[in-house]
């Protein structure tokens, strides 16, 4: 999916239900922690109590090993019990080019089994208004 071309509105629009942070960053920092302090499957717990889980962007920034195994474990956890909107501007097919091809796989086979996938296209919302003029405002130096 192009940048900023609807996928975050829709997902927003939907119910924003992420977990201390955007994206896999907020889910993966707090797996990190856990595993310092041996909460792991409490964490992912919590994190799988909400109705919908909303992942942001995945793929927009490298994913560490961390917040693979994180996004892994959320998927698998939710699967069949709660609901997930996921954007990103990688393709399902592709997630295997931003994470371990196994996580991926399972990740992605968890995801698509009773997926309902939007796709979007056409240059971003933001590009086409500045082209157009419109949100800049010039600087006067």
């Amino acid at each position: 999916m192009p940048p900023q071309n609807g996928e975050a509105v829709c997902a927003a629009a939907g119910w924003r239900a992420e977990p201390d942070g955007a994206g896999a960053a907020g889910p993966a920092d707090q797996l990190a922690k856990a595993k310092v302090d041996g909460a792991v499957t409490r964490t992912i717990a919590k994190i799988c109590a909400n109705h919908i889980i909303v992942i942001d962007d995945i793929g927009v920034l490298p994913v560490e090993p961390i917040q693979a195994e994180a996004f892994y474990r959320i998927i698998d956890c939710a699967y069949e019990r709660r609901s997930i909107i996921l954007t990103s501007n990688t393709h399902p097919s592709g997630f295997d080019s931003i994470m371990p091809k196994t996580l991926a796989s399972a990740g992605v086979d968890r995801l698509l089994h009773h997926a309902h996938l939007i796709l979007t296209s056409g240059e971003s919302f933001r590009l086409i208004e500045a082209k157009n003029g419109g949100g800049v405002t010039p600087l006067v130096g």
